[in-house]
């Protein structure tokens, strides 16, 4: 039947033709119209499924060709949105520390934010967290900076009375005392401390450059046998314990220091490098941030516990410490173990955090190595 016809039986419909056409004239008059009229209808038919199969082919061509058209598009895009990402990432990379912002990184950071801002929805995917979190902090810690430039510029100056030779140790504390000339007992107590010597301090003193109350990032003072390195009006970064023998290291939430209160919010880059008899590592809940082999190489470190507002390790901060057993992580606010952090710690060590950053975290210590 015309209707079941396919393409394989063309060759039959050109064989029932030819042999129509082989005949005479007489011949074709004895052949019934309606043989003649099938064979038209089939030949009619076979014609009609040839071109729906060109249709088809064509059609099918045109699709494979849309097809690949976007593939290439869909990749030229991606390569262009990696690089986009990659370069924004690079940008945020080249800030300094967040402890080592000054206002003359502000247009940086401002630079940083415009350039992220003009990444499309799909490229800002691209950008790893970690990113994102530092350019924060970055922008959060200039904010800080401008905000106390503000209320010193508010503030009256006040006149700061020059300690007498006669005043006792006690109505100088946490002031320069100015020894007396040939009095080696005033020299002994003499609260002036130089940070590189790793000389101690009484808690409180100032140590370094003292010049100006506002030099923040040119002042240290000394609070409970360790050092503190100022960053702003209200915050500090813990620099080292005066004592190389410490066996045990408390770094508090917040200092004291002539009537005012400082934050501790990070940890300086080799802050106990080689503290060969430390043992047990405390930091409080305001530090986010920790340098560079701050923890390194402690042979006898056993335990450390970083606080809740932790955000970010450093680069080799715990490398080498070889005795380390247990590792605590309070923080739920992660965002970056620095390269080669658990280098040399044992494959054994405990390591505790948080149950519902069980996954991330882990995720991330993997990326360390």
């Amino acid at each position: 039947e015309v209707t079941e016809l396919t393409l394989e039986d063309e060759e039959k419909v050109e064989r029932a033709r030819e042999a129509y056409e082989q005949l005479s004239a007489d011949q074709k008059q004895l052949v019934s119209q309606n043989y003649v009229e099938s064979l038209e209808l089939a030949e009619g038919r076979i014609e009609e499924l040839e071109r729906e199969k060109a249709e088809e082919e064509a059609a099918r061509a045109e699709e494979e060709a849309r097809k690949k058209a976007e593939e290439q598009a869909r990749k030229e895009k991606e390569e262009a949105d990696k690089k986009a990402a990659s370069d924004v990432e690079e940008i945020i990379t080249a800030l300094p520390e967040v402890t080592e912002l000054t206002l003359e990184d502000e247009e940086k950071v401002e630079r940083a934010r415009e350039t992220y801002e003009q990444l499309s929805a799909d490229q800002k995917q691209l950008i790893s967290q970690n990113y994102v979190e530092s350019l924060e902090l970055a922008e959060g810690r200039i904010e800080e900076i401008k905000q106390n430039n503000t209320e010193e510029k508010t503030e009256k100056p006040t006149e700061t009375e020059e300690p007498t030779e006669e005043k006792t140790n006690n109505e100088q504390e946490g002031k320069i005392e100015k020894p007396k000339e040939n009095d080696k007992g005033a020299e002994e107590k003499s609260t002036e401390t130089n940070v590189s010597s790793g000389t101690s301090s009484d808690s409180g003193s100032v140590i370094g450059n003292t010049a100006t109350e506002n030099s923040y990032s040119e002042k240290y003072i000394v609070y409970k046998g360790n050092s503190y390195r100022i960053l702003s009006k209200k915050t500090v970064s813990f620099v080292k314990p005066n004592k190389k023998s410490i066996k045990k290291l408390s770094i508090p939430d917040k200092i004291k220091h002539n009537k005012k209160k400082y934050k501790v919010i990070s940890i300086d880059e080799n802050a106990c490098f080689n503290y060969s008899r430390l043992k047990i590592v405390i930091i409080g809940d305001n530090v986010s941030y920790v340098g560079s082999n701050a923890f390194a190489s402690c042979k006898k470190l056993k335990k450390i516990t970083f606080g809740k507002g932790l955000r970010k390790l450093n680069v080799c901060v715990l490398a080498g410490d070889s005795a380390l057993g247990k590792i605590v992580f309070k923080s739920t606010k992660i965002t970056s173990f620095g390269k080669e952090t658990f280098k040399g710690v044992p494959r054994k060590v405990d390591i505790l955090i948080p149950r519902k950053k069980t996954i991330k975290y882990i995720k991330l210590i993997k990326k360390t190595k």
